[in-house]
């Protein structure tokens, strides 16, 4: 059996609140469970030299039970938005946004080099938020995120 890695993709998974990030964050983050960012296979995405770049990937919902990649809900309505990154803080205003389509794809315009905080808020009280840090680079939107919110 031929086994894949998606170099550079995203897991990113929202399923253990024990995850949360530093409970002293701004209101932007109030709320959200802070995810880790990871390839397929637990790797942490190379640190290419910071360029112009973009994110993309695929929302979906975790409810317990044998969820997988294959077969988690898609969750469309999210609303994903990058913040300039100070600290492993936001700063500002969003910098971009964009909402998730019927499919749970999402893809933010091209961004200025450099490291953004990148959340992404679900429609309704069914999942929790989450918010991790991206870097873009020349192959940042090669591959796609897959975000998986936990189930409130």
């Amino acid at each position: 059996m031929k086994r894949m890695k998606l170099a550079g993709a995203v897991l990113v998974a929202a399923m253990a609140i024990g995850c949360a990030g530093d409970t002293t964050a701004p209101n932007i983050l109030a709320g959200m469970v802070q995810v880790t960012v990871a390839d397929s296979t637990g790797t942490a995405p190379p640190q290419e030299p910071m360029a112009p770049g973009f994110f993309r990937g695929v929302v979906m919902g975790y409810e317990s039970g044998p969820d997988t990649l294959a077969n988690a809900q898609r969750l469309a309505g999210v609303s994903v938005k990058a913040y300039a990154r100070v600290g492993d803080q936001p700063s500002g205003d969003a910098v971009a946004a964009v909402t998730s389509d019927a499919n749970g794809e999402w893809q933010l315009p091209t961004l200025p080099g450099g490291e953004y905080v990148v959340t992404f808020t679900p429609a309704g009280n069914t999942y929790h938020g989450a918010w991790t840090i991206g870097r873009t680079s020349a192959s940042s939107g090669e591959h796609k995120w897959w975000i998986m919110l936990a189930a409130q």
